[in-house]
């Protein structure tokens, strides 16, 4: 991969940029909640909610990154934090003007060499990092459906932000990864915070933080999530009507008076016993036809 043409103005007026990030005035605010909110009424950003739509937007401003190419993939909510995808890295590393040159992929390792953009010295090669699937085995990583199904982009993203961080770390100053065990321990506890204007637009009591931190938690999806609602279907049909698993996942919200994630974060944790529940849900329910999980 060829690099863009950069200077070292472009990368200091960069920097500065979101060195002197400004939270938007209250007018703003106000306009910016609102917008959230509708753009959260959109089905592809429903599970989002308004909180995760403006954490996207905040983070993609302070980065300076097209928001709807961050809310369309390139940025991510997980964990209760704002990820990035290995895509946006690699374009942010390249349009900081440095190179990332794959030198070798395949599903036991990747190589890659990165060089800097204001390195003149001569006989600067740049650096070689190297992520291979022992050491993502020893990580504890094999265990999850995206490492067993695409090993190859997963072992590319491992490489990217882990060659990344040590060699552009200016470029990686806030920058999450799902999946990455990233620098200190505060980093690692980084999470948006819902305004204020936002909790009350809820339905919850003015300047009441513990309620709020209550309600980020139970929206905050836990790791495997999206893997578990694409393996098990729990989503609209083409007709956009809820798949059976997925009407299951409702009523048990309904019933249960939980949101809809907090439920599917269970099944994820429980898996055996949520199927089970919903052979037997669906057997009450449907007893004409067999189970989709049998």
């Amino acid at each position: 991969m060829s690099s863009v043409p950069a200077t070292r103005d472009y990368q200091v007026e960069t920097q500065q940029n979101r060195l002197h990030f400004s939270m938007p005035s209250a007018q703003e605010m106000d306009q910016l909640i609102n917008f959230c909110k509708v753009m959260a009424n959109a089905p592809f950003y429903q599970k989002l909610g308004a909180g995760g739509v403006m954490a996207i937007y905040l983070t993609a401003k302070e980065f300076n990154l097209p928001f709807m190419a961050c809310l369309n993939g390139g940025l991510h909510t997980f964990d209760g934090k704002v990820t990035f995808s290995a895509q946006l890295i690699n374009a942010m590393i390249v349009n900081a003007g440095h190179r990332v040159d794959v030198l070798h992929l395949d599903e036991h390792s990747c190589v890659i060499n990165f060089r800097r953009c204001d390195r003149k010295d001569e006989g600067y090669t740049g650096m070689i990092y190297e992520y291979t699937i022992q050491q993502a085995q020893k990580a504890g990583y094999l265990k999850k459906t995206n490492w067993q199904t695409s090993p190859k982009d997963m072992l590319f993203s491992r490489c990217l932000t882990g060659g990344g961080r040590k060699h552009v770390p200016e470029v990686f100053v806030g920058v999450l990864v799902t999946g990455e065990l990233v620098g200190d321990h505060s980093d690692s506890e980084i999470a948006p915070i819902m305004p204020i204007n936002l909790a009350q637009s809820a339905d919850l009591p003015p300047h009441s933080a513990e309620l709020v931190e209550k309600k980020q938690i139970e929206l905050v999806k836990c790791e495997g999530y999206e893997d578990f609602v694409y393996k098990h279907s729990i989503m609209n049909d083409i007709h956009d009507k809820p798949t059976r698993i997925y009407e299951f996942v409702l009523k048990s919200a309904e019933k249960s008076n939980m949101p809809e994630i907090k439920v599917i974060n269970f099944a994820v944790k429980n898996e055996e016993e949520f199927l089970k529940k919903f052979q037997k849900w669906e057997q009450e329910n449907y007893p004409e036809t067999q189970s989709v999980t049998d």
